[in-house]
């Protein structure tokens, strides 16, 4: 049972009352406003909401009273919240059209080939073959010739099936297929990690897993729209589905003329299989081979993506998992640029007959240059008749000078608890953690972000729904030199981090947005909002308390009345409604170097019940000028 924490009933500074009578507010009543200016534009659609979940048996969530909803702003331009306008995250798409270069041993494959494996160089003429524990592909054209494969090309309608020639994680059995190329790689047709075949030499004794990819290169990668790169695991009608490969591309910099480059306009799957079988899981995704047990994909120069990554854990009786056995981090970026406009997947698979999967997690990184993304990314959680699956963190950042522009919807809900069965407590899967940092360059994100917690079906008394996730957006100046000032923060679009319902509902999630430098150019500007919300949820034995909501601009200024801290959306940390006791309306304080501009309301009303609840506390500070 959580423990409850009260406020203190509404209260408001004594030196406050004054101001807010000359704004001709009610101060004895929950509600708060100033006169609405004749700019402000109509509500848009967009909210940020990370409540308390509602209890359909017994409590309603409560909101967060630690983090809550906190905007800190050190920028020369404050705290703006705006009802209307939208961030520009637009960014204009450059792939690169180059000239291949597949050096001196080119492969085609024209039809389709394995590449076997052997201990030593085999006795046929004209053929192609892996050595054990060695990277080089070789091609033998007698015995007095054998020459290192290059470069690869893949054409479309064929397959080119590698064999399982590594011990990555040097454990003593073999999981992957592991390639050096000194020149580039193209794919339109099919690149695949052969099934597992031997289980007295090799990680998995399944033919339906498939063995991790590992492809080092000095050149480039380049997947057409018609060229898959596969180590997913295939599908079963009985027992569980086959655990996908990890897949790993380093694009080094070096001579060659492409080389640091990876652009993929097709399709890379690194996914589980999925199973009809009730009694068996799902296949986990990446569970073999490559770096880590996961999916890296990285370029020193540029990665670009407008096909498909997909990681997701397979369906089953219960979901399998992303990330292989511990769930481990995926990797898209490199020190470069990053311009990605297709889907990311690496989420849990739903369990029908148990608990769903847990989702991934993902860096995106740039380094020294922008990180520009408009794809949708889901690492949500699986469903599950039994427990939601938890969602899996996003970490999306530039470390060094450059822009991050986001426009692609981010969903790290956690999964539902589908299940009907009254007679076990069911757990709605928890929601994640979503970062966006940004050091000396422009942070700007219109995409809709979700990090709630998984709902629950059930009506047992100890079900709960699901935690709501963490969100946190932050800019500064260069991280290393610090001479490179913070640019513009720019934020639109939903932000859900709920707690999910469920007979009890799950407490909600946080959002902390930060501007950290007093030189940038910026501020935390958010355009399209109407409402801030931190509610308890509405429960039947008791509502869930209000949470916090804090609104600091430390540095702007600005003229007394059109400070640095501007706020045209309603704010609301009310306590739950409830059959039997509502919950306390929570915290809501402004806080700014001269008064701050709050043109929409402010309520901290207690939830209506048999016992109603008591009002929160709104405080509005200013360190200068009289208010």
């Amino acid at each position: 049972m959580p423990i409850a924490k009260r406020f203190p009933r509404f209260l408001l500074p004594f030196l406050l009352l004054p101001f807010l009578s000359a704004a001709g507010c009610d101060f004895m009543k929950d509600e708060w406003h100033w006169n609405t200016p004749a700019n402000v534009g109509s509500p848009s659609s967009d909210s940020i909401d990370i409540g308390g979940g509602a209890g359909t048996v017994g409590q309603g969530g409560y909101g967060d009273q630690e983090c809550g909803i906190w905007l800190d702003g050190y920028g020369p331009l404050g705290v703006r919240i705006y009802r209307t306008g939208a961030a520009d995250a637009s960014f204009a798409l450059d792939v690169p059209g180059l000239t291949l270069d597949f050096g001196a041993e080119l492969l085609t494959v024209a039809a389709d080939m394995t590449i076997p494996v052997y201990d030593t160089d085999p006795a046929d003429d004209n053929v192609y073959y892996f050595l054990r524990d060695d990277s080089t592909l070789y091609h033998k054209i007698d015995d007095s010739t054998v020459n290192a494969v290059t470069g690869i090309r893949v054409n479309a309608g064929a397959t080119l099936m590698l064999g399982i020639n590594s011990d990555r994680d040097g454990s003593g059995w073999y999981e992957s297929a592991s390639l050096y190329l000194e020149n580039d790689l193209e794919v339109l047709g099919t690149l695949r990690t052969a099934a597992f075949d031997d289980p007295d030499t090799q990680e998995s004794g399944e033919s339906i897993d498939r063995a991790g990819l590992a492809l080092d290169t000095s050149g480039g990668v380049f997947i057409r729209s018609s060229g898959v790169v596969s180590t997913a695991g295939d599908s079963a009608v009985t027992g569980r589905g086959g655990y996908g490969g990890g897949i790993e591309f380093i694009a080094y910099t070096s001579e060659a003329p492409n080389s640091g480059i990876v652009v993929n306009q097709g399709l890379i799957d690194a996914s589980g299989g999925s199973t009809v079988d009730p009694a068996a899981e799902g296949g986990s995704s990446a569970a073999y081979g490559a770096f880590d047990y996961c999916v890296n994909l990285y370029a020193d120069v540029r990665f670009v993506n407008t096909g498909s990554i997909r990681a997701d854990g397979g369906s089953g009786g219960t979901g399998g998992r992303a990330g292989g056995w511990y769930g481990n981090s995926f990797y898209v970026g490199g020190p470069g640029a990053l311009q990605n406009t297709g889907p990311i997947s690496m989420s849990g698979g739903n369990g029908n007959n148990g608990d769903g999967g847990n989702g991934g997690n993902l860096d995106m990184e740039a380094g020294e240059i922008s990180l520009h993304n408009s794809g949708a990314i889901s690492m949500r959680g699986g469903d599950g008749t039994t427990n939601g699956g938890t969602g899996g963190n996003v970490n999306m950042y530039v470390y060094s000078v450059g822009d991050l522009l986001n426009s692609g919807a981010i969903d790290a809900r956690g999964g539902d608890s589908t299940g009907t069965d009254n007679s076990f407590a069911a757990y709605g899967g928890q929601g994640a953690q979503i970062y966006l940092y940004t050091y000396g360059g422009k942070l700007l994100s219109s995409g809709q972000i979700e990090a709630g917690g998984g709902d629950v079906a059930n009506g047992n008394s100890g079900s709960y729904g699901g935690q709501g996730g963490y969100v946190d957006i932050e800019s500064y100046p260069d991280f290393w030199t610090g001479t490179s000032p913070a640019g513009a923060m720019e934020i639109s679009g939903n932000i859900f981090a709920r707690g999910g319902a469920g007979p009890n509902g799950g407490y909600g999630g946080a959002l902390y947005v930060y501007y950290g430098d007093s030189n940038g150019t910026g501020g935390i500007v958010l355009r399209g909002y109407s409402n801030l919300v931190n509610d308890g949820g509405r429960g039947v034995t008791y509502g869930g308390d209000g949470g916090g909501i804090w609104l600091y601009d430390y540095y702007s200024g600005g003229l007394t009345g059109s400070g640095g801290l501007q706020t045209e959306a309603d704010l609301s940390a009310n306590g739950g409604d409830a059959t039997d006791s509502g919950g306390y309306g929570g915290y809501v304080q402004l806080d700014s170097y001269t008064p701050p501009s709050q043109y929409g309301s402010i309520t901290v009303d207690g939830g209506t019940g048999t016992t109603p609840g008591g009002a929160g506390t709104i405080d509005i500070d200013a360190s200068a000028g009289t208010i």
